[in-house]
């Protein structure tokens, strides 16, 4: 962990939940503020929508009501990542963990992804609400945004190729995650989180885990650009333009993409597709705003 003490830190932001292609609609933002990221759905998982629980109602519920009835809650679903302890009944050493194989998993290996460094994962958002029937639906006219819903620090990195029984067993209380299961290429991996989140510039950021899920919608989690017509425009922090030698935020290396924006802050036209981004902090000039935006994420 001492390469995110020093500042040294990779920030991946890692897109997952429904989409377009996957589940169809977005994930709810609920009239309380909360957030809930919808897991894809997915032949042969080990976990239904049904099975997944939130503060009394369960994901199928939700799924069944956003999607319109295209995505039913007894229908298999890909729980990665698996962040939160009180979604499902876990055994004794449960951590947080993400798993991730083919090309994304190529692509974290060749940035260099290690321990100590932070996936903030994000998805599409928007408001919901509960129509006269008691049925969720979405908020005519609400926005479509990409948020920030969860984080993992990396604290342990599995090479779990096709040898999923061999890691069950060394790891029983990951055996039903979705990355243990199912046909997997030989790059199968599963990032399993730090028991403690340490920030740059900081030691622990008050005792959070090293993995979970931000519990309520903020400004500070809204990737997207205010007032935007598309929830793929961004606002970043300025630290996140490319740097002078060269090194940019994965995938988005044409300058183009990047517009100045107010003092501090730089605008983003994120790539359509792609599942990792990744951000090399290392030689980056504003050391302290980097330390700043994670504290405003994690406050």
């Amino acid at each position: 962990m001492q390469a995110a003490g020093q500042g040294n830190v990779k920030i991946i932001l890692s897109r997952k939940g429904f989409d377009s292609s996957n589940g169809g609609c977005a994930s709810p933002i609920f009239p309380d503020g909360r957030l809930v990221s919808l897991p894809i759905p997915a032949a042969k998982a080990p976990t239904n929508f049904s099975d997944i629980g939130f503060d009394g109602p369960t994901v199928g519920q939700v799924v069944r009501d956003l999607s319109k009835g295209k995505v039913l809650p007894d229908w298999p679903t890909h729980l990665d990542p698996d962040l939160s302890t009180e979604v499902l009944p876990r055994q004794d050493g449960w951590l947080p963990a993400f798993g991730q194989t083919g090309a994304a998993q190529s692509h974290l290996n060749s940035q260099g992804v290690e321990v100590g460094d932070l996936f903030l994962f994000f998805g599409w958002f928007k408001e919901v609400e509960k129509n006269a029937r008691a049925m969720w639906q979405f908020v005519p006219g609400a926005p479509d945004r990409h948020v920030i819903f969860g984080w993992l620090q990396v604290g342990e990195i599995l090479r779990v190729g096709r040898n999923a029984r061999e890691f069950s067993d060394m790891y029983p209380w990951l055996a039903q995650h979705p990355h243990l299961n199912g046909e997997r290429s030989d790059n199968n991996t599963i990032y399993v989180a730090t028991p403690t989140l340490i920030l740059p510039g900081q030691s622990q950021l008050g005792q959070l885990a090293g993995g979970g899920a931000f519990g309520r919608d903020s400004y500070a989690r809204t990737l997207s650009a205010p007032d935007q017509a598309s929830r793929s425009l961004w606002r970043l922090p300025a630290f996140f333009a490319p740097s002078i030698d060269g090194r940019s935020l994965s995938y988005h290396g044409d300058p183009t993409r990047w517009k100045a924006a107010d003092e501090g802050w730089i605008q983003l036209q994120s790539v359509a597709k792609g599942q990792e981004f990744v951000l090399d902090c290392r030689n980056r000039l504003d050391t302290m705003q980097i330390h700043s935006w994670l504290e405003s994420v994690f406050q």
